[in-house]
């Protein structure tokens, strides 16, 4: 009688068949996750958005991975009516460490213009994590220095720093499509229409209009929602025009954006 625990050589061949098979059709199924190491496929991967409600058209490289969860990319937007094109590093860090940023210095020690756009914190059974978005805007003569040089910050908060960088072959691929999108624009601070924004976004009346941005405009009717204070805080006393472009683009009907459009056609003026 035979053993029913020994098998012929035959059987054993037949499973480690079916199991190759088994491994191959699982590792077909696996979506291999985007890889952008030629400036020719960040140019394929880079998508244009219009907001027609807005009149902003959007610019948005791939996503690529800093490190964890950490994800960036590059973002450039340019408002119908407007000749300047503006430049963002929008990175989303989600790590467990606690680092709350608030500023960012390139390589040659240069103070960047630097936003923090939303924290979160998450609390699991032993574990907490914060999720950090910001962004640090950037000028076209520095994206055009980036095409050889890449781009890399280090960022720093009240617990830690973090370095992210990109490399050279991104940003010529994200500027090539820039280039062919908006061929005769990106010179920021002359623009050919001084509003930004279209002429028919219109916003509620304030009481008066202070010069000074460090004052805030007494407003009529609802108060300004807790984000939109954030971002005005942030951007109110910079002397970088693409700030006040990028709070106008995101909150076009605030209560602070006459105060915003005359800073952004200040600072227009005086460069």
């Amino acid at each position: 009688m035979t053993n029913p625990i020994q098998r012929s050589p035959m059987a054993y061949i037949g499973m480690v068949v079916v199991a190759l098979l088994a491994i191959t059709v699982l590792v077909g199924c696996v979506k291999r996750a985007p890889t952008f190491d030629t400036a020719l496929t960040v140019q394929n991967a880079t998508i244009m958005e219009n907001d027609p409600y807005k009149k902003t058209n959007w610019i948005k490289g791939p996503l690529v991975n800093c490190g964890g969860q950490c994800e960036m990319f590059l973002r450039s937007w340019v408002s119908d009516g407007s000749a300047s094109v503006f430049y963002q590093l929008y990175v989303n860090d989600d790590d467990f460490e606690w680092r709350f940023f608030d500023s960012a210095y390139d390589m040659n020690g240069t103070k960047m213009d630097f936003i923090i756009l939303d924290r979160q914190t998450r609390m699991g059974y032993g574990y907490a994590r914060t999720i950090e978005t910001f962004a640090i805007f950037l000028e076209k003569k520095y994206m055009n220095r980036a095409k050889t040089e890449g781009l890399n910050f280090k960022v720093s908060g009240k617990r830690g720093t973090k370095v992210f960088t990109l490399p050279p072959h991104y940003v010529q691929g994200f500027m090539s499509v820039v280039a062919q999108r908006f061929p005769s624009r990106g010179v920021i601070g002359k623009p050919q229409n001084s509003n930004p924004v279209s002429a028919s976004v219109s916003a509620p009346p304030l009481v008066k209009q202070p010069s000074a941005m460090g004052q805030q405009p007494t407003a009529i009717g609802q108060q300004p929602s807790p984000t939109e204070m954030h971002y005005w805080e942030q951007v109110k006393d910079s002397r970088n025009p693409a700030q006040f472009d990028a709070y106008l683009v995101m909150f076009p009907n605030s209560q602070m954006a006459p105060l915003a459009r005359r800073r952004l056609d200040e600072l227009r003026v005086s460069q």
